[in-house]
């Protein structure tokens, strides 16, 4: 009986090592990890991780935009005041021959009337220039755009071969006197500054014109003055308008 049991308990003990080897720990799993995917670099040493880059900004750069949210550092041209130049009448001869000028303006317009009485005989011309208003204020590199008109309103002619109606447009400052033109003058796009209704040989050639001209707005500084002259010129007598300008920073 002895053996018997022997025999049994030897059985037990080998059964038992069998299944301890083949529960080794050592071949165990930890399941704390993640499972390795195929993103995995020690799964597949083919993949290559890229490197994170960083960029530095640097004061200058990063003061940029409040640079840009700026304005720019400039300002604008503001109407203060209009000056409309009348010329005065005249009477030039007497007795039995007598030439009469006589103007009126409004604030867009300089007309004359002349006539002249020799004996029976009576000549009388009427001629007028008008203009469109500009603008209240101006932007440098803006531009300045006045449409220009001349007429010959009536012409009985007596003596008269030669007569009309000239009116132009140009940029001064507060010392420019009419007429005396300047370089800055207005100009339509074939490069023409005049307005002209005129009589030629005694017979009126052109009756009624118009002309609309233009020119870039200058730039300005602190305390500067620009001025936009119209001059009419009726029959040789120089009327029209000035208009004052003043720079504003803003």
């Amino acid at each position: 009986m002895k053996r018997i049991a022997l025999f049994f308990l030897s059985i037990v003990l080998v059964s038992l090592t069998g299944c301890y080897r083949f529960f080794d720990p050592q071949d165990s799993i930890d399941i704390s990890k993640d499972p390795p995917t195929q993103n995995d670099p020690n799964l597949n040493p083919d993949l290559l991780s890229e490197p994170i880059m960083t960029t530095e900004v640097s004061p200058a750069d990063s003061s940029g935009d409040s640079a840009l949210s700026e304005p720019e550092k400039d300002g604008y041209w503001e109407l203060y005041n209009t000056e409309i130049i009348v010329p005065q009448n005249e009477i030039i001869g007497g007795g039995s021959d007598v030439l009469k000028y006589e103007f009126s303006s409004n604030a867009k317009s300089n007309s004359l009337v002349a006539e002249r009485t020799s004996g029976k005989d009576v000549e009388e011309i009427r001629t007028h220039g008008s203009w469109t208003e500009p603008e209240q204020t101006y932007f440098a590199g803006h531009t300045i755009r006045i449409n220009l008109s001349a007429y010959i309103d009536k012409f009985v002619r007596k003596w008269t071969n030669f007569s009309g109606v000239n009116v132009w447009a140009y940029l001064g400052s507060e010392n420019t006197s009419l007429g005396s033109t300047t370089s800055q003058v207005l100009r339509d796009s074939d490069g023409e500054g005049t307005c002209t209704a005129s009589i030629s040989n005694g017979e009126i050639t052109v009756g009624q014109a118009i002309k609309e001209v233009s020119i870039q707005v200058p730039e300005g500084s602190a305390d500067q003055k620009m001025v936009i002259l119209i001059v009419v010129s009726n029959q040789g007598k120089q009327g029209g308008v000035k208009y004052y300008y003043a720079w504003k920073d803003w």
